[in-house]
């Protein structure tokens, strides 16, 4: 795959775990990078490059996942988490229908996301300072899931970056 050779990679000063791209690689999509919550690997504005082919859930990496959101007109949004994963003791329902845990834990994965959203208020900013001052931060995550649910979810693997 022409992914795992980055082609014109970029060499700046900054720290980056991600390959910098001038342009995204044919067989890679991008997704445009919201916030600052992945930086200095992905910041606002830079589109992440994704591997479609790369759905293998890995702990500590970023993903691409598809969510539902009736506030999209397409009905999904997509964004950029990271994997945890741990041990966890699912279950299901028996022949009877009552909910028995399984016997041994097994691997459970979270997708871990931030959303800024501005703090209501009734008043306009005099400058960007005091508007940039007055957003929050939510951390969330969603989970836990087992390996083939959390690959449903899952359009890619980030690998690198598209600087603007």
């Amino acid at each position: 795959m022409s992914a795992a050779l980055p082609a014109a990679a970029i060499v700046t000063g900054q720290y980056r775990a991600l390959t910098l791209y001038e342009a995204a690689p044919l067989d890679c999509g991008t997704v445009l990078v919201p916030n600052d919550a992945f930086a200095p690997h992905l910041t606002a504005g830079e589109w992440a490059v994704i591997d479609p082919d790369d759905n293998e859930p890995v702990a500590g990496e970023l993903f691409v996942i598809k969510v539902a959101s009736p506030h999209d007109e397409a009905g999904y949004r997509l964004r950029v988490v990271q994997l945890r994963s741990k041990g966890y003791r699912f279950g299901g329902q028996d022949e009877r229908g009552a909910w028995r845990p399984d016997p041994e834990d097994s691997l459970g994965w979270m997708m871990h996301f931030q959303l800024i959203r501005p703090r209501p208020t009734p008043r306009f900013y005099a400058t960007e300072k005091d508007a940039l001052a007055n957003v929050s931060t939510w951390t969330l995550c969603d989970g836990p899931l087992q390996t083939d649910g959390m690959r449903r979810y899952i359009v890619g693997r980030v690998i690198g970056v598209v600087l603007p």
